[in-house]
């Protein structure tokens, strides 16, 4: 299924803004950053109980590290050390205490940022217990069959995956093939990539996009909305869009041309953004004295007037280090705020902020 349901699903989460200079911090700040975090183990819920030896970690949807479990959208646990098929079991769960994920990994989280890059089979649930998606990874890579279902434990989507450029989180939505979408009592609305294709958000709280499909293609008038203050209609011929209106709140319309323009830095994109975090950042002394280096992973909004705000550490590696990466990317405020089918919204961006000792 070509550019379609990865798609809807992908425009309502955080961005992740790439930096052009890769640094991997040493296991040495990485046991630095988590040593005090351990204690998590001590106090979960009866439904949930970990070995000794496994890490838990309670986080946001951006993968925000909280201290309070009531502030988490979910729990990562996994252990310190991979089994005797050198895989590392990961295992989420919703604040409640239900399952939320069971996979593997070949490496620790604890070297990609608590993202898992999953091997094999991965089953994610609903909270209601129910299974929301059967998942295959080859070599980390997503492909095969994948399944998904309604939160009333109906089939939803059928759909099939073979790996390819990896254009997007790892996947070529180019080779995406559909084979079945059905609605919320089994009604078939879509077999073999024709028919009538339902795409809700990853929630099932409403419809993201609705339309037909031909040889998994859109085509036609679709419909769809996002979040309580977007709705739209665009019109589309093989796959690519013709035309297309966004709604706001108030029924005004704007016409658009792209469904999504991130929001970018003022002065030309991401090289000349971080090209100015370089020249601005002043190595704080305590870090520099202590040896401290890595990548500082921090989120943050773009508001609607291109403003900066709600910064949080993801990733801090240190103090030190997470309060000078916050002081420099403020400086770069405001920036161009991004469109969502022709309206202006606000924005959750994800960026990595390079501290090498050897470049300052």
């Amino acid at each position: 299924m070509a550019n379609l349901y990865f798609f809807y699903r992908y425009i309502n989460k955080w961005y992740y803004l790439q930096g052009l200079i890769q640094i991997k911090p040493m296991l040495k700040n990485i046991l630095i950053f988590f040593s005090w975090l351990l204690y998590f183990n001590i106090s979960l819920a009866q439904t949930i109980t970990p070995k000794p030896d496994t890490l838990v970690f309670f986080l946001k949807n951006s993968t925000e590290i909280v201290s309070i479990r009531d502030s988490a959208d979910y729990i990562l646990t996994f252990p310190a050390k991979a089994g005797s098929d050198s895989l590392f079991s990961i295992k989420e769960y919703y604040p409640n205490g239900s399952s939320k994920l069971i996979g593997q990994c070949l490496k620790s989280p604890l070297t990609t940022r608590l993202n898992p890059e999953f091997e094999g089979q991965v089953v994610e649930f609903f909270k209601n217990g129910n299974r929301k998606s059967v998942k295959t990874y080859y070599n980390e890579v997503l492909m095969g069959d994948i399944t998904e279902y309604y939160p009333n434990g109906k089939l939803y989507c059928k759909y099939n995956l073979d790996a390819g450029k990896k254009p997007l989180n790892g996947i070529d939505m180019s080779k995406f093939k559909l084979l079945e979408c059905r609605d919320s009592t089994g009604h078939v609305l879509a077999t073999g990539g024709n028919g009538k294709l339902t795409i809700f958000d990853a929630d099932f709280k409403y419809i993201a996009g609705e339309g037909q499909v031909v040889n998994g293609l859109r085509e036609g008038e679709w419909h769809g909305q996002s979040g309580d203050t977007i709705k739209y209609t665009c019109t589309y011929h093989k796959n690519d869009l013709v035309s297309g209106i966004g709604y706001d709140n108030d029924g005004k319309a704007y016409p658009f041309k792209n469904e999504v323009i991130p929001a970018s830095y003022k002065w030309g994109g991401m090289e000349p953004f971080y090209s100015f975090l370089a020249y601005s950042i002043k190595y704080p002394q305590v870090a520099r004295k202590n040896k401290v280096q890595g990548e500082v992973l921090i989120s943050f909004i773009i508001e609607k007037n291109g403003e900066l705000t709600n910064f949080h550490a993801i990733w801090p590696v240190s103090k030190e280090l997470y309060a000078e990466a916050v002081r420099v990317v403020k400086l770069t405020s405001p920036w161009k705020p991004g469109l969502l089918y022709g309206i202006i919204r606000s924005q959750g961006v994800i960026i990595p902020v390079n501290f090498n000792l050897n470049s300052y």
